[in-house]
């Protein structure tokens, strides 16, 4: 049974001594301490003991010389606690009071919390944890009551190109959309990419996805021949009068920037009779 602490036992010997017997000695033992008491009733202060368990013994004699022994387990508890009672949803998660680990698992009740304001935390792998404050009052259950979210192990990667319509390969896998495309869904860490499409050189690279975030990858396919150069500036009629044009293919061929293709002397050539509309 569970007593407070602070409160009084009256202990009472109903011990039946036997056919026409009398109890004539009691000897009582509290714990491993001898009682100083010879009497069938007793009074015990609990603000002297200890919380926890604890065992009243006596040790009868009776008329004839026979002694019998009985026993009786109680247990301290403080005037000044209450329980909490933790639930949750999804069950078995860790339990966390005051920064320490608790033996069961939701749901749980602990016990004997002293009274006043405790702290919290629920933990579940797969899930974020639930902290709080919960207060006990003396004598009574407060109860906790959590639904943990589902952490969150995906992300987003938008693909941008120029020109658009490219194929999206993810991780080696032929996506089902082109760019401009978002992929939802995709597992946190690093990825691969390569960009597609025909006539030009692919793009490729490495992509970081964080957990609820949007990656962002956006890439200008460079051309991989000459005729696939002339259609990414509108054809041979937008050459015409177009001197950036014919100063890009002349850097081309002197090496000084990469078009994503071999510029020959013919390029060249070819390219200033576009401009002058031979």
């Amino acid at each position: 049974m569970d007593i407070p602490k602070g409160s009084t036992i009256q202990a009472i010997s109903l011990i039946d001594p036997g056919l026409n017997q009398t109890v004539v000695a009691y000897q009582w033992t509290l714990n491993s301490t001898v009682l100083p008491y010879n009497s069938a009733n007793i009074t015990i202060d609990t603000s002297t003991l200890s919380l926890g368990a604890h065992t009243l013994l006596l040790n009868a004699q009776n008329s004839c010389g026979n002694w019998g022994l009985y026993s009786e387990s109680f247990n301290i508890i403080s005037s000044s606690t209450g329980n909490i009672s933790f639930v949750s949803s999804p069950s078995g998660a860790d339990i966390y009071l005051d920064n320490v680990l608790q033996t069961p698992k939701t749901p749980a009740t602990i016990t004997n919390v002293p009274a006043g304001n405790h702290s919290y935390l629920l933990r579940l792998s797969g899930y974020s944890d639930a902290t709080g404050t919960v207060t006990v009052t003396a004598g009574q259950t407060a109860v906790v009551s959590v639904t943990l979210t589902p952490v969150v192990t995906t992300g987003s990667i938008i693909f941008v190109s120029s020109p658009s319509g490219v194929d999206i390969y993810l991780d080696n896998i032929l996506q089902s959309v082109k760019t401009p495309a978002t992929i939802t869904n995709v597992p946190t860490g690093n990825h691969s990419y390569l960009l597609r499409l025909s006539g030009y050189n692919d793009a490729t690279g490495t992509i970081i996805v964080n957990s609820g975030q949007t990656a962002s990858v956006s890439a200008t396919l460079s051309p991989a021949s000459y005729a696939a150069w002339i259609a990414s500036l509108g054809g041979i009629s937008a050459i015409k009068g177009n001197l950036a044009a014919v100063g890009n293919i002349i850097d081309g061929y002197l090496g000084m920037v990469n078009l994503g293709f071999t510029v020959t002397l013919a390029n060249v050539g070819t390219t200033i009779d576009y401009y002058l509309g031979v």
